[in-house]
């Protein structure tokens, strides 16, 4: 079964209204309803194939009850997808079916789509359109060089897809009213044009409604060119570091 999420996909949902949340309408209490509404509309339409992370690690390591170690479940984690949803040593060793994983806010993926050809990273993020401010953290640059890393190494761009759903939403009342939704293919960003803010932990940020996805070359290549987009903007920062933090108190080392 071969899937593509695009923006018609979810034409169903264009009337949506959310319940307005108790308490501030911050980023995380707006968002998780609307995270629910799609999990929901997809586990619908594709109920075997859509998981919560958590919600797949659990049926994966019951379905391979036998690999009782952290080493043994593992080589249940193997290439890029694996690196991606893998929680960890730690983790994968304290796990048992009494003392099974529950949903983490800094999972990776929001949701899963799990197919025998390629597995969709899913990540819903929403934006409160009356509102300025600075676009959503996507995902740790570092860990994206690793998960660019894996995929060169591993060859494996193919199996794997990751996408961000973009909600734009407006208060109305009692209730958030759903304005847009788009979806955005992480590989189609030209990586030149990522932005990674060295002051929040070394976020990718972009807002997905407008973010550019005019690269057409493989994954493989993609991971590439972000590569050198990260370690482009790694020296770019260490230069920064140097000039602000070390090079006025040099003169001081030869007293």
């Amino acid at each position: 079964m071969s899937i593509k999420f695009e923006k018609k996909y979810f034409d169903e949902l264009a009337n949506l209204k959310i319940n307005k949340p108790q308490g501030q309408l911050s980023g995380h209490n707006s968002g998780e309803p609307f995270c629910d509404e799609i999990y929901n509309f997809l586990k619908k339409k594709n109920n075997n194939n859509i998981f919560k992370q958590y919600e797949y690690l659990n049926q994966l390591l019951k379905q391979n009850s036998s690999k009782k170690t952290a080493q043994e479940r593992l080589e249940l984690f193997k290439g890029t997808f694996g690196f991606i949803i893998n929680r960890g040593k730690t983790s994968l060793d304290k796990w048992t079916p009494k003392a099974m994983f529950e949903e983490k806010q800094n999972d990776t993926a929001d949701i899963l789509f799990i197919d025998d050809k390629v597995n969709i990273i899913i990540d819903v993020k929403t934006k409160n359109i009356s509102k300025k401010g600075q676009p959503p953290n996507i995902i740790s640059a570092y860990k994206m060089a690793h998960i660019a890393e894996s995929i060169i190494n591993n060859n494996d761009g193919n199996k794997i897809d990751i996408n961000y759903i973009g909600i734009d939403w407006e208060l109305n009342g009692n209730f958030l009213d759903l304005k847009e939704i788009v979806v955005r293919d992480l590989f189609k960003i030209t990586p030149e044009k990522i932005y990674i803010n060295w002051a929040a932990a070394l976020q990718i940020q972009f807002d997905v409604s407008t973010i550019d996805q005019n690269y057409t070359k493989s994954k493989k290549d993609w991971a590439s060119d972000y590569l050198k987009t990260y370690i482009k903007s790694v020296q770019n920062r260490k230069k920064i570091l140097d000039k602000k933090f070390i090079n006025p108190f040099l003169y001081l080392l030869d007293h």
